[in-house]
């Protein structure tokens, strides 16, 4: 089921080029195949137009905080969702930088092929920034997709700073949500499934 428009927040006003090579979904923060709003929309977009899918997670060497810890962290997950991917059908495109700034570029030519280009929707870290920034640079659609939690975040009204203000709102907004809940595992249409050359090599 795709996920409703309180989930959703086009980044800038560039249309969909429909004779686009494929929909590409940019998985930033929410990385994983299953359980997933913006890779539930990304499909469906890909099912709309008739083009294939193409999942690109990246890592970067220079990111606040990078450690050993956190790369092998990421690392281990993209070996999972490779893993997924070749299961499901999916065009997965993991990149990890060799050194830092050797990807600079990278995701803005990918776009260049794009139809419209969906990524996750977090407000913290760099994800607001990197998402500003692409959506700037593209030439086409960017929509980014809230799959923080069951309930979306744009329900939740203001900040709060207490459990006892925000609770009320997630019950007014639950059952809604919980109906629009993601799918545990993404019905993958035939055109989504056609395969893709990636235009540099994956990280193995």
């Amino acid at each position: 089921m795709p996920p409703p428009g309180t989930r959703l927040r086009p980044l800038n006003e560039r249309p969909t080029r429909r004779a686009g090579d494929y929909v590409l979904y940019w998985m930033q923060a929410s990385r994983r195949l299953e359980r997933n709003h913006a890779l539930d929309h990304a499909l469906g977009c890909a099912r709309e137009l008739g083009r294939p899918l193409v999942v690109y997670e990246g890592l970067r060497l220079d990111y606040p905080w990078a450690s050993r810890r956190l790369h092998r962290f990421v690392l281990e997950g993209m070996a999972a969702n490779a893993a997924q991917a070749e299961t499901l059908g999916l065009n997965y495109w993991p990149y990890v930088e060799p050194a830092p700034g050797a990807g600079r570029g990278l995701l803005r030519s990918l776009t260049r092929r794009a139809c419209l280009v969906v990524t996750d929707d977090y407000p913290c870290f760099v994800v607001p920034r990197q998402s500003a920034a692409l959506a700037r640079q593209a030439e086409v659609a960017l929509i980014a997709v809230d799959s923080n939690g069951v309930v979306p975040l744009s329900l939740l009204g203001p900040p709060v700073s207490a459990a006892a203000h925000l609770r009320p709102r997630l019950h007014r907004a639950f059952a809604e949500a919980w109906s629009h809940r993601p799918a545990a595992r993404p019905r993958i249409p035939e055109a989504a499934r056609r395969r893709v050359a990636p235009p540099f090599a994956i990280w193995r």
